[in-house]
């Protein structure tokens, strides 16, 4: 903290809104509280889910003409966004001490102006004078705010076509997207972000681990904060967004040049981005629509710069509609390192089906006890168990197509530090170490 805010201490100025005199007038009472009143200066923030989040930390460098003499003075203040959903005020001219400061400012407000506006999604935020007559400060000149406010938006442009109408298609719920937020060439912070709710009521929830998750945003590493906003498609006017608002990072690197901020799409759960409706379902890959093929999901284990392949899940398609499913978990491919899983059982609700021994997959299809409608009626899906490797006990993937026409996959109880393959995958039975799983997907 102190290093950001050395760096911060060299920042130009940025001349920020000052409110119109009039609004002062009608604020101050009457025409004797002029003496004590200043511009306040302005700082907002759109295209949020809801009011910033308690918690969230900024940061100034104001400014301002002494009372007694005229000359500038410069002050380091924090403001605080508490409980209650106000803001503590602390006052520095050290800006080494500022971290650290508790005593409240005696001199300076900075309240929030526009407590959130649903309508424009922005809540805004004032620096000003205190009204008191022993202020030493006559009036605010400048306020720069020491950090920077990053901002991107994910569009998701799937569409399908009824009736002749083509109409952008809304994100399956629970879909789970990683995200890593870079700052030049490197990579800052990774966070998760997972649609939730039902149509009425969807929302963005975000994690920093990929485990507990809180509504709308969040708030971390001394008053940083990560908001998601979802705006959902409109026919044929939009396609649905997710808009972030990132605050709290530096504006400038140690060479005072602005640091290039960007948010990328590392991974996505439930990903693979099927365009149709609920009967006859269409995906487009590497930018054609293919109706007649198999498409390939590998759970892939890294390891280093080793891959291995691990579970494969196989989808076919005849003449836009699916028409078969199939859970592999053989070792019978040698055109790549495999460290196969063993198929144990799957289930949906009160239906059940054992995996064939010799091929170690399961199909579901028109003959099969599981068929592709159950897939795409049941809510729950399609759990397969499978056990990983030689004695890393049993994991799971739930499979569905939802009501967007996406294949979901959600893998549970995978390991995280290492893996031990089966023997029959041509393996040794060393442990592999995990670095991390992906879901790769190909057509054949």
């Amino acid at each position: 903290m102190k290093n950001k805010l050395k760096k911060s201490s060299k920042f130009i100025s940025l001349a920020l809104i000052p409110v119109l005199i009039v609004s002062i007038l009608c604020m101050s009472g009457s025409a004797e509280d002029i003496k004590y009143v200043i511009p306040e200066m302005h700082q907002s923030w759109g295209d949020l889910p809801g009011a910033l989040p308690n918690g969230i930390v900024n940061y100034y460098k104001v400014s301002c003409r002494k009372a007694i003499d005229n000359t500038t003075a410069y002050v380091y203040l924090k403001a605080v966004k508490n409980d209650g959903g106000n803001l503590d005020v602390y006052e520095s001219v050290d800006y080494e001490a500022l971290y650290y400061a508790t005593a409240v400012s005696t001199n300076f407000d900075v309240s929030i102006s526009d407590h959130f506006i649903e309508s424009v999604k922005r809540e805004g935020w004032l620096v000003s004078l205190k009204d008191t007559p022993d202020n030493p400060y006559s009036e605010i000149i400048s306020v720069s705010p020491l950090t920077t406010t990053v901002k991107s938006t994910q569009t998701w442009d799937g569409k399908i076509n009824e009736n002749g109408v083509s109409k952008y298609i809304n994100v399956s719920r629970e879909t789970t997207v990683k995200y890593t937020l870079k700052g030049g060439s490197s990579t800052i912070r990774e966070f998760y972000v997972r649609k939730d709710g039902d149509s009425s009521s969807a929302m963005l929830r975000l994690s920093l681990d990929g485990q507990i998750f809180s509504d709308n945003n969040i708030v971390f590493d001394d008053g940083k904060t990560i908001n998601a906003l979802l705006v959902a498609a409109q026919g044929d006017i939009q396609p649905e967004s997710w808009v972030f608002t990132v605050t709290g990072y530096d504006r400038l690197d140690e060479f005072r040049k602005l640091i290039d901020y960007r948010i990328e799409k590392v991974d996505i759960n439930s990903s693979q981005a099927w365009k149709g409706g609920s009967t006859q379902l269409k995906h487009t890959f590497g930018g054609v629509v293919i109706q007649n093929a198999t498409f390939v999901y590998s759970l892939t284990l890294k390891s280093g710069t080793d891959e291995y392949t691990v579970l494969q899940i196989e989808k076919e398609m005849t003449n836009g509609a699916v028409t078969g499913l199939r859970v592999r978990g053989c070792s019978e491919y040698d055109s790549e390192p495999t460290a196969y899983t063993t198929i144990t059982y799957a289930q949906s609700e009160f239906m059940g089906q054992y995996c064939d021994s010799q091929e170690n997959s399961i199909t579901f299809g028109n003959n099969s006890s599981i068929r592709v409608s159950d897939i795409i009626n049941s809510e729950n899906g399609v759990i397969v168990n499978f056990n990983i490797g030689s004695n890393n006990g049993s994991a799971s993937v739930n499979l569905k197509l939802t009501e967007s026409g996406k294949l979901s996959y959600d893998f549970n109880g995978l390991p995280a530090d290492e893996f031990t393959p089966d023997l029959a995958s041509g393996q040794d039975g060393t442990p592999i170490a995990v670095s991390s799983y992906e879901v790769v997907a190909t057509v054949i």
